[in-house]
Protein backbone atom coordinates (compact mmCIF):
# COMPACT_ATOMS: atom_id res chain seq x y z
CA UNK A 1 0.00 0.00 0.00
CA UNK A 2 1.34 3.41 -0.95
CA UNK A 3 2.22 5.80 1.89
CA UNK A 4 0.17 8.98 1.89
CA UNK A 5 1.03 12.12 3.84
CA UNK A 6 -1.66 14.11 5.60
CA UNK A 7 -0.44 17.23 3.80
CA UNK A 8 -1.71 15.71 0.53
CA UNK A 9 -5.28 16.21 1.76
CA UNK A 10 -5.04 19.89 2.68
CA UNK A 11 -6.28 21.25 -0.64
CA UNK A 12 -9.31 18.94 -0.61
CA UNK A 13 -10.65 20.09 2.72
CA UNK A 14 -9.27 23.18 4.40
CA UNK A 15 -11.93 23.45 7.08
CA UNK A 16 -11.03 20.73 9.57
CA UNK A 17 -10.50 20.12 13.27
CA UNK A 18 -7.82 17.93 14.78
CA UNK A 19 -7.60 15.91 17.96
CA UNK A 20 -4.10 14.73 18.99
CA UNK A 21 -4.07 11.29 20.65
CA UNK A 22 -1.88 9.97 23.49
CA UNK A 23 -0.34 7.33 21.19
CA UNK A 24 1.34 9.92 18.98
CA UNK A 25 -1.35 9.99 16.33
CA UNK A 26 -3.80 12.69 15.44
CA UNK A 27 -7.38 12.50 14.23
CA UNK A 28 -8.42 15.01 11.60
CA UNK A 29 -12.12 15.53 10.92
CA UNK A 30 -13.17 17.32 7.76
CA UNK A 31 -16.55 18.05 6.23
CA UNK A 32 -16.29 17.47 2.50
CA UNK A 33 -19.67 18.41 1.12
CA UNK A 34 -22.13 16.15 2.97
CA UNK A 35 -19.49 13.67 4.10
CA UNK A 36 -17.80 13.57 7.49
CA UNK A 37 -14.27 12.56 6.53
CA UNK A 38 -11.81 11.21 9.14
CA UNK A 39 -8.08 10.71 8.75
CA UNK A 40 -5.78 9.32 11.41
CA UNK A 41 -2.11 10.12 10.89
CA UNK A 42 1.20 9.71 12.67
CA UNK A 43 2.21 13.12 14.04
CA UNK A 44 5.95 12.55 13.69
CA UNK A 45 5.97 11.34 10.08
CA UNK A 46 2.70 12.73 8.82
CA UNK A 47 1.87 9.30 7.38
CA UNK A 48 -1.84 8.56 7.13
CA UNK A 49 -2.77 5.37 9.00
CA UNK A 50 -6.55 5.26 8.62
CA UNK A 51 -9.24 6.85 6.46
CA UNK A 52 -13.02 6.76 6.65
CA UNK A 53 -16.05 8.58 5.32
CA UNK A 54 -19.28 8.43 7.33
CA UNK A 55 -17.71 5.59 9.36
CA UNK A 56 -16.99 3.52 6.23
CA UNK A 57 -13.30 2.61 6.08
CA UNK A 58 -11.53 3.62 2.87
CA UNK A 59 -8.34 2.51 1.12
CA UNK A 60 -5.48 4.77 2.21
CA UNK A 61 -4.97 6.57 -1.10
CA UNK A 62 -5.29 10.11 -2.31
CA UNK A 63 -7.64 8.72 -4.97
CA UNK A 64 -10.07 7.75 -2.19
CA UNK A 65 -10.29 11.34 -1.00
CA UNK A 66 -10.71 12.66 -4.54
CA UNK A 67 -13.62 10.30 -5.14
CA UNK A 68 -15.29 11.37 -1.90
CA UNK A 69 -14.78 15.00 -2.91
CA UNK A 70 -16.40 14.32 -6.30
CA UNK A 71 -19.41 12.67 -4.65
CA UNK A 72 -19.74 15.56 -2.24
CA UNK A 73 -19.66 18.11 -5.06
CA UNK A 74 -22.59 16.25 -6.68
CA UNK A 75 -24.51 16.22 -3.42
CA UNK A 76 -24.52 12.42 -3.30
CA UNK A 77 -24.52 10.78 0.12
CA UNK A 78 -25.42 7.10 0.36
CA UNK A 79 -23.65 3.89 1.36
CA UNK A 80 -24.30 2.42 -2.10
CA UNK A 81 -22.71 5.41 -3.83
CA UNK A 82 -19.79 5.30 -1.41
CA UNK A 83 -19.23 1.57 -2.00
CA UNK A 84 -19.38 2.01 -5.76
CA UNK A 85 -16.94 4.92 -5.63
CA UNK A 86 -14.47 2.97 -3.51
CA UNK A 87 -14.64 -0.26 -5.53
CA UNK A 88 -11.94 -0.25 -8.21
CA UNK A 89 -13.35 -0.92 -11.65
CA UNK A 90 -11.44 -3.90 -12.93
CA UNK A 91 -10.73 -4.29 -16.60
CA UNK A 92 -12.77 -7.09 -18.14
CA UNK A 93 -10.50 -9.99 -19.03
CA UNK A 94 -10.82 -12.10 -22.14
CA UNK A 95 -11.65 -15.80 -21.66
CA UNK A 96 -8.00 -16.88 -21.86
CA UNK A 97 -6.93 -14.41 -19.18
CA UNK A 98 -9.89 -15.38 -16.97
CA UNK A 99 -8.81 -19.02 -17.21
CA UNK A 100 -5.22 -18.05 -16.46
CA UNK A 101 -6.36 -16.09 -13.40
CA UNK A 102 -8.35 -19.09 -12.11
CA UNK A 103 -5.41 -21.40 -12.80
CA UNK A 104 -3.08 -19.24 -10.72
CA UNK A 105 -5.61 -19.20 -7.87
CA UNK A 106 -6.26 -22.94 -8.03
CA UNK A 107 -2.81 -24.31 -8.73
CA UNK A 108 -0.37 -21.58 -7.63
CA UNK A 109 -2.46 -20.54 -4.61
CA UNK A 110 -2.30 -16.83 -5.48
CA UNK A 111 -4.93 -14.58 -3.98
CA UNK A 112 -7.59 -13.28 -6.34
CA UNK A 113 -6.17 -9.74 -6.66
CA UNK A 114 -2.61 -10.86 -7.41
CA UNK A 115 -3.85 -13.43 -9.91
CA UNK A 116 -6.03 -10.81 -11.60
CA UNK A 117 -3.16 -8.35 -11.88
CA UNK A 118 -0.85 -10.91 -13.46
CA UNK A 119 -3.57 -12.20 -15.78
CA UNK A 120 -4.29 -8.62 -16.87
CA UNK A 121 -0.73 -7.37 -17.29
CA UNK A 122 1.39 -10.28 -18.53
CA UNK A 123 1.64 -10.96 -22.25
CA UNK A 124 0.12 -14.21 -23.52
CA UNK A 125 3.44 -16.01 -23.92
CA UNK A 126 4.50 -15.20 -20.36
CA UNK A 127 1.13 -16.28 -19.00
CA UNK A 128 1.25 -19.52 -20.94
CA UNK A 129 4.78 -20.30 -19.75
CA UNK A 130 3.58 -20.82 -16.18
CA UNK A 131 -0.19 -21.54 -16.46
CA UNK A 132 -0.29 -23.82 -19.55
CA UNK A 133 -3.90 -22.74 -20.07
CA UNK A 134 -3.77 -22.88 -23.87
CA UNK A 135 -3.09 -26.63 -23.80
CA UNK A 136 -6.56 -27.14 -22.32
CA UNK A 137 -8.42 -24.29 -24.02
CA UNK A 138 -7.50 -25.49 -27.51
CA UNK A 139 -9.04 -28.99 -27.18
CA UNK A 140 -12.11 -27.42 -25.56
CA UNK A 141 -12.48 -25.04 -28.50
CA UNK A 142 -12.01 -27.84 -31.03
CA UNK A 143 -14.64 -29.98 -29.30
CA UNK A 144 -17.10 -27.07 -29.13
CA UNK A 145 -16.55 -26.30 -32.82
CA UNK A 146 -17.26 -29.93 -33.65
CA UNK A 147 -20.46 -30.23 -31.59
CA UNK A 148 -21.81 -26.85 -32.73
CA UNK A 149 -20.81 -27.55 -36.33
CA UNK A 150 -18.96 -24.25 -36.63
CA UNK A 151 -17.62 -23.02 -39.94
CA UNK A 152 -13.91 -22.24 -40.32
CA UNK A 153 -14.68 -18.53 -40.01
CA UNK A 154 -16.81 -19.04 -36.91
CA UNK A 155 -14.11 -21.14 -35.29
CA UNK A 156 -11.42 -18.56 -35.98
CA UNK A 157 -13.53 -15.69 -34.64
CA UNK A 158 -14.44 -17.69 -31.54
CA UNK A 159 -10.80 -18.49 -30.95
CA UNK A 160 -9.86 -14.84 -31.46
CA UNK A 161 -12.50 -13.78 -28.93
CA UNK A 162 -11.30 -16.33 -26.39
CA UNK A 163 -7.62 -15.41 -26.63
CA UNK A 164 -7.76 -11.67 -27.29
CA UNK A 165 -11.36 -10.52 -26.85
CA UNK A 166 -11.42 -9.19 -30.43
CA UNK A 167 -13.71 -11.65 -32.23
CA UNK A 168 -16.23 -10.33 -34.75
CA UNK A 169 -19.42 -9.58 -32.80
CA UNK A 170 -21.82 -10.53 -35.59
CA UNK A 171 -20.11 -13.87 -36.08
CA UNK A 172 -20.15 -14.45 -32.31
CA UNK A 173 -23.89 -13.77 -32.25
CA UNK A 174 -24.40 -16.55 -34.81
CA UNK A 175 -22.33 -18.92 -32.66
CA UNK A 176 -24.40 -17.98 -29.62
CA UNK A 177 -27.55 -18.78 -31.60
CA UNK A 178 -26.18 -22.26 -32.29
CA UNK A 179 -25.37 -22.69 -28.63
CA UNK A 180 -28.89 -21.61 -27.76
CA UNK A 181 -30.28 -24.55 -29.72
CA UNK A 182 -28.44 -27.09 -27.55
CA UNK A 183 -31.19 -28.75 -25.50
CA UNK A 184 -29.07 -30.17 -22.68
CA UNK A 185 -26.34 -27.62 -22.15
CA UNK A 186 -25.21 -29.28 -18.92
CA UNK A 187 -24.53 -32.59 -20.66
CA UNK A 188 -22.84 -30.64 -23.45
CA UNK A 189 -20.55 -29.11 -20.81
CA UNK A 190 -19.72 -32.52 -19.32
CA UNK A 191 -18.83 -33.79 -22.80
CA UNK A 192 -16.42 -30.89 -23.26
CA UNK A 193 -14.87 -31.73 -19.88
CA UNK A 194 -14.44 -35.31 -21.07
CA UNK A 195 -12.69 -34.18 -24.25
CA UNK A 196 -10.37 -31.91 -22.28
CA UNK A 197 -9.59 -34.75 -19.88
CA UNK A 198 -8.87 -37.20 -22.71
CA UNK A 199 -6.54 -34.66 -24.32
CA UNK A 200 -4.73 -34.22 -21.02
CA UNK A 201 -4.07 -37.95 -20.85
CA UNK A 202 -2.75 -37.93 -24.42
CA UNK A 203 -0.40 -35.05 -23.66
CA UNK A 204 0.89 -36.33 -20.31
CA UNK A 205 2.25 -39.75 -21.15
CA UNK A 206 5.94 -38.94 -20.82
CA UNK A 207 8.13 -40.97 -18.49
CA UNK A 208 8.73 -37.91 -16.33
CA UNK A 209 5.03 -37.13 -15.99
CA UNK A 210 4.06 -40.74 -15.29
CA UNK A 211 6.75 -41.00 -12.64
CA UNK A 212 5.55 -37.77 -11.03
CA UNK A 213 1.95 -38.96 -10.96
CA UNK A 214 3.08 -42.29 -9.53
CA UNK A 215 4.96 -40.59 -6.70
CA UNK A 216 2.02 -38.26 -6.03
CA UNK A 217 -0.45 -41.15 -6.01
CA UNK A 218 -2.42 -39.61 -8.88
CA UNK A 219 -2.37 -42.39 -11.46
CA UNK A 220 -6.16 -42.61 -11.18
CA UNK A 221 -6.21 -39.41 -13.26
CA UNK A 222 -5.33 -41.55 -16.30
CA UNK A 223 -8.74 -43.27 -16.17
CA UNK A 224 -11.85 -41.93 -17.96
CA UNK A 225 -13.72 -38.88 -16.71
CA UNK A 226 -16.45 -41.15 -15.34
CA UNK A 227 -14.06 -42.84 -12.91
CA UNK A 228 -12.17 -39.86 -11.49
CA UNK A 229 -15.12 -38.41 -9.55
CA UNK A 230 -16.88 -35.07 -9.82
CA UNK A 231 -14.50 -33.21 -7.49
CA UNK A 232 -11.59 -34.08 -9.77
CA UNK A 233 -13.52 -33.68 -13.03
CA UNK A 234 -14.81 -30.20 -12.21
CA UNK A 235 -11.30 -28.80 -11.79
CA UNK A 236 -11.17 -28.43 -15.57
CA UNK A 237 -14.20 -26.15 -15.48
CA UNK A 238 -11.73 -23.30 -15.07
CA UNK A 239 -10.81 -23.86 -18.74
CA UNK A 240 -14.32 -24.55 -20.03
CA UNK A 241 -16.49 -21.97 -18.22
CA UNK A 242 -14.80 -18.85 -19.69
CA UNK A 243 -15.46 -20.20 -23.20
CA UNK A 244 -19.08 -21.03 -22.38
CA UNK A 245 -19.48 -17.49 -21.07
CA UNK A 246 -18.42 -16.22 -24.50
CA UNK A 247 -21.14 -18.48 -25.92
CA UNK A 248 -23.70 -16.81 -23.66
CA UNK A 249 -24.11 -19.70 -21.23
CA UNK A 250 -23.18 -19.84 -17.54
CA UNK A 251 -24.07 -23.25 -16.06
CA UNK A 252 -24.97 -23.92 -12.44
CA UNK A 253 -22.56 -26.34 -10.79
CA UNK A 254 -25.36 -28.28 -9.10
CA UNK A 255 -26.91 -29.06 -12.49
CA UNK A 256 -23.51 -30.11 -13.84
CA UNK A 257 -23.10 -32.39 -10.82
CA UNK A 258 -26.40 -34.11 -11.65
CA UNK A 259 -25.53 -34.57 -15.32
CA UNK A 260 -22.07 -35.84 -14.49
CA UNK A 261 -23.50 -38.63 -12.37
CA UNK A 262 -26.01 -39.49 -15.06
CA UNK A 263 -23.10 -39.88 -17.40
CA UNK A 264 -21.33 -42.09 -14.84
CA UNK A 265 -24.42 -44.29 -14.67
CA UNK A 266 -24.51 -44.56 -18.45
CA UNK A 267 -20.82 -45.46 -18.56
CA UNK A 268 -21.12 -48.18 -15.92
CA UNK A 269 -24.11 -49.73 -17.64
CA UNK A 270 -22.66 -49.50 -21.14
CA UNK A 271 -19.47 -51.34 -20.13
CA UNK A 272 -21.20 -53.75 -17.72
CA UNK A 273 -19.11 -52.67 -14.79
CA UNK A 274 -20.23 -54.84 -11.86
CA UNK A 275 -17.78 -53.57 -9.29
CA UNK A 276 -14.24 -52.29 -8.90
CA UNK A 277 -12.91 -55.70 -9.86
CA UNK A 278 -14.52 -55.20 -13.29
CA UNK A 279 -12.66 -51.92 -13.64
CA UNK A 280 -9.42 -53.68 -12.76
CA UNK A 281 -10.10 -56.34 -15.41
CA UNK A 282 -10.77 -53.62 -18.02
CA UNK A 283 -7.43 -51.96 -17.34
CA UNK A 284 -5.55 -55.25 -17.25
CA UNK A 285 -7.13 -56.36 -20.54
CA UNK A 286 -6.88 -52.97 -22.22
CA UNK A 287 -10.63 -53.03 -22.85
CA UNK A 288 -13.26 -50.34 -23.29
CA UNK A 289 -11.85 -46.87 -22.76
CA UNK A 290 -8.37 -48.33 -22.32
CA UNK A 291 -8.35 -50.02 -25.74
CA UNK A 292 -7.43 -46.72 -27.42
CA UNK A 293 -4.97 -45.56 -24.79
CA UNK A 294 -1.34 -44.91 -25.59
CA UNK A 295 0.50 -48.19 -25.09
CA UNK A 296 3.15 -46.66 -22.85
CA UNK A 297 0.57 -45.15 -20.52
CA UNK A 298 -1.49 -48.35 -20.44
CA UNK A 299 1.59 -50.45 -19.72
CA UNK A 300 2.47 -48.14 -16.84
CA UNK A 301 -1.04 -48.47 -15.40
CA UNK A 302 -0.84 -52.25 -15.69
CA UNK A 303 2.51 -52.34 -13.87
CA UNK A 304 1.01 -50.28 -11.06
CA UNK A 305 -2.47 -51.78 -11.25
CA UNK A 306 -2.94 -52.39 -7.53
CA UNK A 307 -1.97 -48.77 -6.80
CA UNK A 308 -4.29 -47.48 -9.52
CA UNK A 309 -7.22 -49.45 -8.15
CA UNK A 310 -6.56 -48.33 -4.60
CA UNK A 311 -6.43 -44.71 -5.75
CA UNK A 312 -9.66 -45.00 -7.77
CA UNK A 313 -11.55 -46.47 -4.84
CA UNK A 314 -10.09 -44.14 -2.23
CA UNK A 315 -10.68 -41.05 -4.34
CA UNK A 316 -14.31 -41.94 -5.05
CA UNK A 317 -15.04 -43.05 -1.52
CA UNK A 318 -13.63 -39.85 -0.03
CA UNK A 319 -14.68 -37.33 -2.68
CA UNK A 320 -17.61 -38.75 -4.66
CA UNK A 321 -19.74 -41.11 -2.60
CA UNK A 322 -22.47 -41.13 -5.25
CA UNK A 323 -20.18 -42.56 -7.93
CA UNK A 324 -18.68 -44.98 -5.44
CA UNK A 325 -22.11 -46.34 -4.55
CA UNK A 326 -23.08 -46.65 -8.22
CA UNK A 327 -20.07 -48.87 -8.91
CA UNK A 328 -21.05 -50.99 -5.92
CA UNK A 329 -24.67 -51.37 -7.09
CA UNK A 330 -24.36 -52.24 -10.74
CA UNK A 331 -27.66 -54.12 -11.05
CA UNK A 332 -29.62 -50.96 -10.27
CA UNK A 333 -27.60 -48.98 -12.76
CA UNK A 334 -27.81 -51.72 -15.37
CA UNK A 335 -31.60 -51.62 -15.42
CA UNK A 336 -31.78 -47.84 -15.68
CA UNK A 337 -28.72 -46.67 -17.57
CA UNK A 338 -30.40 -46.35 -20.98
CA UNK A 339 -32.31 -43.30 -19.73
CA UNK A 340 -28.96 -41.56 -19.47
CA UNK A 341 -28.02 -41.83 -23.14
CA UNK A 342 -25.67 -38.95 -23.81
CA UNK A 343 -27.35 -36.48 -26.10
CA UNK A 344 -27.51 -32.74 -26.18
Amino acid sequence: MEKIKISSFNELGKNFVEAPQPDGTCKRFTMIGLFCFEAVYDIASGEVLFLSADNEELPITLESVKKIYELAQKGIRSKKALDEAMTPRKKELCAYRKAAQKAMIQFDKLDADDAYTRARDEDLDTLESHTYVRTSLDPALIAIAQYLNLTSLEFEELRKEVFTGTGDKKVLEKIQEKMGKIRNKEMFTIQILSDVHDHWIEQNGSDIKLEKKTNNKQLFQYTPLELIGWEEAKKDLLFVLPILEVLGYIPKEKELDIQYHRRVAFYLGEYHIHDFKTVQEMIAGGEGYFSDMDEKVLSHLKRHLSEVMEQIQTNLKENDAESYEMVQNFQTVQSNHKQYIIQF
